[in-house]
């Protein structure tokens, strides 16, 4: 279940603040707020990366290299269900 935009904002002063303690030049709060969002982006981005691969790891698991085109067996509906993850898996990290 993704984050909410509160837990996400208190996840941001949470950072910001330890940021501002930690470094000894005592940095203002607009620039531990900048730091907390650049930290933000980086465990977003990794959050979608871990969804790509999970997405990709299950169309490696349903799909098959038994496919006879009819659309309609089994192997043929797993199939595409696959190929319908690694789009989803590739749309992620286009973005």
């Amino acid at each position: 279940m993704p984050p909410t935009p509160r837990d996400l904002q208190a996840l941001r002063n949470d950072i910001a603040e330890a940021i501002r303690r930690s470094d000894f030049r005592e940095w203002s709060l607009r620039r531990s707020y900048t730091a907390a969002d650049e930290v933000l982006g980086v465990v977003a981005a990794d959050r979608a990366t871990t969804r790509a691969a999970a997405l990709h790891e299950a169309a490696d698991v349903i799909g098959s290299e038994d496919d006879c085109g009819c659309g309609g067996c089994d192997a043929c509906v797993l199939n595409k269900r696959a190929a319908d993850l690694r789009r989803m898996a590739d749309e992620i990290t286009a973005n």
